[in-house]
């Protein structure tokens, strides 16, 4: 197995690679997980920060308020 070609085929893959929430080229070179809004591919960094992260900590207060370790309001 050549290490080299498998990893330039996996740049090349990344460095052509758009946003699978908003469509536009992805501003690094890896991306960002989009789970939970997308099981495959990769985000920008925009859509990551105003959109994936807000998700998330959404889903993590609601899954607290659920098990009682949060008060309502406590995560304002």
């Amino acid at each position: 197995m050549d290490l080299k070609k498998i990893a330039l085929n996996y740049h090349n893959q990344l460095v052509d690679a758009n946003c699978v929430l908003c469509g536009n080229v992805l501003d690094d070179p890896y991306g960002h997980n989009p789970a939970p809004l997308a099981e495959e591919g990769r985000c920008c960094g925009e859509c990551n920060f105003f959109q994936v992260l807000p998700t998330r900590m959404g889903l993590h207060f609601e899954l607290m308020r659920k098990l009682g370790n949060v008060e309502d309001g406590e995560e304002e």
